[in-house]
Order: structure tokens, then sequence, then C-alpha cells
């Protein structure tokens, strides 16, 4: 969570710095339009229209390593952090859920390929209930029920194939 909002606060400052950078200059346009042979041609000056933009990022995390298969992801589905910082990333592509510490070091894997309970078909979606740390995954027409350190708790049976919206309903209780 905190990740989350630190990246949102980082696009929204640069947002606001490119707009008053932009805004502080008489902007005009020195390119010209010209016709040759029937076709108009717009030739644009050498120098950009705002100046050089300068965009200076630092790694702030890095989950990864090419050597260890924990951390190799097959269609990386969903994202999340718990409210212990935490993160977990459904890779549906290998039916499990690898779960890391905030330095991004592997801490668990949670689920498998499989039919029985707390293993996954086509696992398409990850949340996590902040307040209990319950993790629920969409599993095409069943929702698996984890806690978080991985112990499965029950199995739901969906009558829908659009689970997503159905999460939000049992996990918030509307």
């Amino acid at each position: 969570m905190k990740l989350r909002v630190l990246y949102l606060s980082i696009i929204l400052l640069s947002f606001v710095i490119v707009q008053i950078h932009g805004h502080a200059q008489d902007v005009k346009w020195k390119g010209t339009i010209e016709e040759e042979d029937g076709v108009k041609v717009i030739i644009n000056p050498n120098e950009p229209l705002y100046g050089e933009i300068e965009f200076l990022l630092e790694q702030d995390l890095s989950i990864g390593n090419e050597e260890d298969e924990n951390y190799l992801f097959y269609k990386a589905r969903g994202i999340q952090v718990d409210n212990k910082g935490m993160i977990y990333v459904l890779d549906s592509g290998n039916h499990r859920i690898q779960k890391f510490d905030h330095y991004g070091n592997y801490v668990q894997t949670i689920g498998r390929q499989g039919q029985g309970p707390g293993e996954f078909t086509m696992p398409s979606n990850l949340q996590i209930d902040i307040e209990t740390g319950h993790i629920y995954v969409n599993d095409f027409m069943k929702l698996e029920v984890f806690d978080s350190e991985g112990k499965h708790l029950q199995k739901i049976k969906l009558t829908t194939p659009f689970p997503n919206i159905l999460v939000t309903f049992i996990m918030f209780g509307i």
C-alpha cells in the first residue's frame, strides 16, 4: 500500500511540475507548413516546444533473479501488498502466488496447478482483504481463499464467469 501511494505521489508530482513548467513559458509553435507539389508538409524546428524535459528515475524495489525460479513469472496478473508490507504476485501461467517481503526477497509459494483445495486451474485475479489478511483468488468459476500465511481456508463456487465483482461483494459483505 505504501509503495502504491509513493508511486502515485511521484507521478502526480511529475505531472504538476511539467504543467507548471509548461505554463510558465510563453509557448508558441515555431514550425511552418509549406505546400510541395500539392502536398502539405509540416516542418518542425530542431528544438522541442517546451524545452528539454528530464526525468530522473531511481529504482525503489526490484523483485527478480534469473537464476531462481521463485522469481520467474509467466503471465503475472496481479500484484497486491498487505498491511504488513508483504508483496503477493499472482503468476497465472505457473498457477501460483509468489509472496515476497518488503525488500523483494522470496518468502513462499501459495497454491499450485490442480483441481483440489487451494489449487488453481485458471487464476485470473488477486485481492487481499486488508483487515483480515485473507487472500482471494479468482479461478474461473470458483474463488479460492487463503489466510496471510498461505493456508487454504475455503473454496467458494461461483455461478457466473465474471467473478471480479463478486469478490468485492464477498470481501466487504455487500
